[in-house]
């Protein structure tokens, strides 16, 4: 790759990342996103991990964005997913970024509402 097509500020799900960082440490960054889980996503689509995030095409970056919002269509396993059978839908999601708070939220609005003491302590 030369240095004409190095970005210096790469926008990946909604968050602005630095394009010098390894792409497991750069998609980490993103809540909701951890370590492991960039790991087997990266894997799931035959990037290198130890590449630079400034040095992928736009076509890897929307991929990258695509198995982050829906990671069960890249054969990811439900498992990894951090809400399983979701009590509002009953269905297994991953929640990112301001989803995961309005997520958290909710939830505790709903022990709250039940007067379920977990709900008060948050």
């Amino acid at each position: 790759m030369s240095v004409t097509e190095y970005k210096h500020i790469t926008r990946v799900a909604g968050k602005d990342i630095e394009g010098s960082k390894k792409i497991v440490v750069a998609l980490s960054e993103i809540r909701g996103i951890g370590y492991n889980l960039a790991q087997v996503i990266l894997q799931s689509l035959n990037i290198n991990p130890s590449l630079r995030i400034g040095f992928l095409t736009d076509k890897e970056i929307t991929e990258i964005v695509t198995a982050i919002r829906n990671p069960s269509r890249t054969g990811i396993p439900s498992w990894y997913l951090n809400r399983q059978k979701d009590m509002d839908n009953g269905g297994n999601n991953h929640f990112i970024t301001s989803d995961l708070d309005f997520a958290v939220s909710s939830d505790i609005e709903r022990e709250k509402s039940v007067m379920s003491w977990k709900g008060y302590r948050h």
